[in-house]
């Protein structure tokens, strides 16, 4: 549960050594970072506005995909 240069931020709040850790707890953290993020009154990344980016890139990926050529983003 450590890595390089010291324990990771989350492990201390989780079960001791040794047990598992799914997939499925990094979604936990997430919206905790985010929460805590709204709480304190600080930014929070990524941005409504990065999804938004992501969702373009995705919807170019899918015409691309039916179209069978280069679609500009």
């Amino acid at each position: 549960m450590t890595q390089p240069g010291g324990a990771h931020p989350y492990v201390s709040q989780w079960w001791p050594p040794g047990h598992i850790i799914g997939y499925e707890h990094t979604f936990v953290h997430t919206i905790a970072d985010f929460v805590n993020a709204c709480v304190a009154g600080k930014a929070v990344q990524p941005t409504f506005e990065d999804g938004l980016k992501n969702q373009r890139v995705l919807e170019a990926v899918e015409t691309s995909a039916k179209k069978r050529e280069w679609v500009k983003v």
